[in-house]
């Protein structure tokens, strides 16, 4: 997926009350991430999209982590909505390992 544009990462991350109902029918389950390898290369970074359906998107990005066989990482994210109770689970077992 390609970055998010500056209008649609604030309509999705901007932490503010919300005065309309309508409102939550425009907010998407985003994950964004950013991991800062220790071997000098640039940070990787991306966004990952729930949709309905399929899978979550903190499941997408572990998946995609475990793929890369990364060693000494920062892992930096950042979610729209909180995670279900699966996924919560799922991002703090991969955390303890």
């Amino acid at each position: 997926m390609d970055p998010l544009s500056e209008e649609e990462f604030y309509s999705q991350f901007y932490n503010q009350r919300v005065k309309h109902l309508c409102y939550y029918h425009r907010m998407k389950p985003y994950l964004c991430y950013q991991l800062e390898q220790f071997n000098g290369q640039a940070p990787l970074k991306g966004c990952l999209l729930s949709e309905k359906g399929k899978q979550h998107a903190e499941i997408l990005f572990l998946d995609k982590i475990r793929s890369m066989e990364l060693s000494q990482v920062t892992i930096t994210c950042y979610l729209t909505w909180s995670p279900c109770p699966n996924c919560a689970w799922q991002l703090a077992a991969f955390k303890r390992d």
